[in-house]
């Protein structure tokens, strides 16, 4: 099973898997696949909800459709379209800071980061 992320005429996205709607999203300025894991029992996808501004560039959701089974998280981030994940363990860990400002923020080696957990059932921040 695969994520399927379109566009419509008028501006809204729609989010499928296996030909079924999850989710449609008429508020983003874009909706895009960040990353996606294979596993044994299917994929996991981080997809990026972006307003378009500046003052929260994205948050993310994710999509988990191991098994058969198709599971959306809660929205969750800290308004940094940047991240960084892994999965390990049956764990998806992604990483972000709590709040960067390219602009503004330069050093880089200062930022504090949020640490979140998807297990398969809800996403947690650690």
């Amino acid at each position: 099973m695969e994520l399927v992320i379109s566009k419509t005429e008028n501006g809204v996205f729609k989010i499928f898997a296996s030909n079924q709607i999850i989710r449609s999203e008429e508020a983003s300025y874009a909706v895009e696949e960040v990353t996606s894991f294979n596993t044994q029992s299917g994929k996991i996808y981080i997809v990026s909800f972006t307003s378009g501004g500046m003052a929260c560039a994205a948050e993310f959701r994710i999509y988990d459709l191991r098994n058969r089974e198709i599971k959306e998280s809660e929205v969750f981030g800290q308004c940094s379209d940047l991240q960084e994940s892994s999965f390990e363990n049956g764990i998806l860990t992604i990483k972000t800071p709590v709040y960067f400002n390219p602009m503004h923020d330069t050093d880089r080696d200062n930022i504090e980061y949020a640490d979140y957990e998807w297990d398969g059932i809800s996403i947690k921040r650690k």
